[in-house]
């Protein structure tokens, strides 16, 4: 599958940055591109995009859409560690800076990340591919910890009924796949 992923406000959120020609911009969840692509496109030699996303995948498409490119820089990293990543590339100071948050719908799309419920798929939901799956996660934490998950990122009002579910089910047996974590 091809990692594509349409900015939605694509052409608003690159003229809200007001873009200088030299200038030195981040796409800090640069995805597929789409947004570092307009943002390339309005930088002559001298100007700057560093790209920064956390995903293995997102990563490697960026370098062969981008391998032509010699005032690009893609970096694999999370927007958390900006600091460290605009340090080892000697940078002091940034023009604009753009954050696309959220789940790419390539990461959606592809049954073997382990975020969508429309397949069966191994349990993984992990944005980075690197440490905690979700498939640990529900398998090893204690009730509370999936609770307090489910309650404060999901939003899910019934978070203890369910982690109380995953807790009863994984008893019998691990659960491992994306509709054994449906049901």
């Amino acid at each position: 599958m091809e990692f594509l992923h349409k900015p939605v406000f694509l052409k608003e959120s690159v003229d809200f940055l007001n873009i200088k020609s030299d200038g030195v911009y981040v796409d800090a969840t640069a995805g597929g591109g789409g947004h570092s692509k307009a943002i390339l496109e309005k930088l002559d030699t001298k100007g700057k995009l560093i790209c920064i996303d956390q995903d293995p995948d997102a990563v490697e498409v960026l370098k062969k859409r981008f391998k032509n490119s010699e005032n690009i820089f893609i970096i694999k990293s999370n927007f958390v560690n900006i600091d460290n990543v605009l340090s080892s590339l000697n940078i002091d100071f940034i023009d604009g800076i753009l954050f696309d948050l959220g789940v790419s719908s390539y990461q959606l799309d592809e049954s073997s990340r382990g975020f969508s419920y429309r397949e069966d798929a191994v349990l993984d939901m992990r944005m980075s591919k690197e440490g905690i799956s979700a498939k640990d996660f529900i398998n090893d934490f204690s009730k509370e910890d999936i609770f307090r998950v489910i309650r404060d990122y999901g939003e899910e009002k019934y978070a203890y009924s369910i982690a109380d579910n995953i807790v009863k089910e994984r008893k019998a047996k691990p659960i491992k796949s994306t509709l054994e974590l449906v049901k």
